[in-house]
């Protein structure tokens, strides 16, 4: 028992301590380094990774926690600045529903990073591959860098379009599946195809919970459309009170579906990676 306390209080140590490496001027660089290193020369980048002696609260605290944290925060605040388009409106959301959105986004997300190590530690013995619980983190956490990195795009949503350049991800997921499980390299390529449908089962399951778990949208609060969403309802008010039809009833039903695509899945494939 005492050998076990000491391990947590050790764990816990290496937690706190990889945790203030981050905060750091150094810990922030030596992030930005390998995310410049792992989507320029994922190669050589994960030879690196295969020799560092990082073990999973190392690399949870320092890399993906920040990294994650990059999604859904750009999807918050563009949320909150330039509103969500719903049927041709904007509609913006209350701070509370942006902020439990990202919040569960986050939390999934996360999430979603331990699943799927654990499914490619499952099968990488399937494939060739050797089991190896950190070295599987490891390919999940820093493969996803491109997926987390792209997130930025959120800020603008006009420009969500470009989160498909996320797929590089799985270009990361090919080139380290050799290197740190192990797999031959013939076989990486069927092993890759199957994880991604491994990948969508659990961005559907996820997805599935972020919108059980979400707190359910206010009747009683009238959300704010935001500047733009203002003008474009009172244009279309306008026509719509010329064609003779309810503006106030045009109006709830974007609420409505502004609020349904809030509650929309929001951990896809990369998501999950997310």
């Amino acid at each position: 028992r005492r050998r076990r306390g000491r391990g947590a209080r050790d764990r816990s140590d290496g937690c706190r301590r990889s945790a203030e490496a981050w905060a750091s001027a150094e810990g922030r660089a030596k992030l930005a380094a390998r995310v410049r290193n792992i989507l320029a020369a994922p190669g050589t980048e994960w030879q690196r990774i295969a020799g560092e002696p990082d073990g999973v609260g190392a690399v949870l605290t320092r890399y993906v926690v920040p990294l994650a944290a990059v999604p859904a925060l750009a999807a918050m605040i563009g949320s909150l600045l330039f509103g969500i388009s719903v049927l041709g409106m904007t509609y913006r959301p209350t701070f509370g529903a942006a902020l439990s959105s990202a919040l569960v986004q986050y939390v999934l997300t996360l999430a979603g990073v331990f699943v799927f190590a654990w499914v490619v530690n499952l099968l990488a013995p399937r494939f060739g591959g050797t089991a190896n619980w950190t070295r599987a983190f490891k390919i999940v956490a820093y493969s996803a860098t491109a997926a987390w990195v792209v997130g930025i795009v959120h800020l603008v949503p006009m420009l969500s379009f470009l989160a498909i350049l996320g797929l590089y991800s799985l270009y990361l997921l090919y080139r380290g599946l050799p290197v740190l499980m192990d797999v031959p390299r013939e076989k990486a390529l069927v092993f890759t195809a199957v994880l991604v449908a491994a990948m969508i089962v659990v961005g559907l399951v996820l997805g599935a919970l972020a919108n059980v778990v979400r707190p359910a949208p206010d009747p009683s609060v009238t959300p704010d459309p935001g500047l733009g969403g203002l003008i474009e309802m009172l244009e279309d008010n306008g026509g719509a009170a010329g064609a003779g039809l309810d503006p106030q009833g045009a109006g709830g039903s974007i609420a409505e579906s502004a609020e349904a695509a809030l509650k929309s899945p929001v951990a896809s494939a990369s998501g999950a990676l997310s």
